[in-house]
């Protein structure tokens, strides 16, 4: 069997990373609502919950 090779075109590279930083920031809020902030006070340059 030959070795697949993906050849990702930088239209594609550009919205997986944007797919990335999506999936970043929902798991991020999930975590900031499981520690009991709510959405409207969600800022994620704020990484601590103070």
């Amino acid at each position: 069997m030959k070795p697949t090779i993906t050849v990702i075109s930088r239209e594609n590279k550009k919205a997986l990373e944007a797919l990335k930083k999506l999936h970043a920031a929902k798991s991020s809020l999930r975590d900031y609502i499981a520690k009991g902030g709510s959405i409207k006070d969600y800022n994620p340059k704020k990484k601590k919950l103070d």
